[in-house]
């Protein structure tokens, strides 16, 4: 049986009237009753985004665009994301 928990705290009018269940380690999603499965990485990124559902999230990355030869993918520090 998975360990599941509630998403603490869901007041965004995106997810009103929405159950929300996840479970950490099996990476599943729980939305009303339909169970979505994970990779850890895609798992990592939803749980970050339904959180915040509605407000700008910030993943620690810049995208860069170089004149005439294309995007540029930048990692920041946790000090410089923190920053901003």
């Amino acid at each position: 049986m998975p360990d599941l928990a509630f998403l603490p705290g869901i007041k965004r009018p995106q997810l009103q009237g929405r159950q929300v269940l996840y479970d950490d380690g099996q990476h599943l999603v729980i939305l009303d009753g339909a169970i979505l499965a994970f990779t850890p990485v895609e798992y990592a990124l939803l749980l970050r985004l339904l959180k915040r559902a509605g407000e700008p999230v910030s993943f620690g990355l810049d995208i860069l665009c170089l004149h005439e030869y294309g995007y540029l993918l930048l990692a920041r520090s946790d000090e410089q994301a923190a920053e901003r």
